[in-house]
């Protein structure tokens, strides 16, 4: 059976982990997109290439809503309950001095 500290490692890793995937795949999605825009521009006289394109720019733009929404509501929750979150895993708002 395993113990509350181990447990406890568990998640400290997880959170790691996590800190380092989330805006790894939200660089990747920012990618997709901007990869869609330089296709399109390469693409304006062929009509096929420029649907394709714009499709991928579309899937693109709601992969980094839908990332970045989650990440916003994971840390909503987290404050509401009173968890801290690490920084550099939830973005965090500037304070004013």
């Amino acid at each position: 059976m395993a113990n509350a500290n181990d447990i406890g490692l568990l998640v400290d890793s997880l959170q790691g982990v996590l800190g380092l995937l989330v805006p790894l795949i939200i660089g990747f999605a920012l990618i997709a997109f901007l990869w869609g825009i330089v296709k399109y521009m390469w693409g304006a006289s062929d009509e096929k290439q420029r649907e394709e394109s714009k499709m991928f720019m579309l899937w693109g733009i709601i992969g980094l809503f839908v990332m970045i929404s989650v990440w916003g509501l994971v840390a909503i929750i987290a404050n509401l309950t009173g968890n801290h979150i690490p920084s550099g895993f939830a973005p965090s708002l500037p304070n004013k001095q």
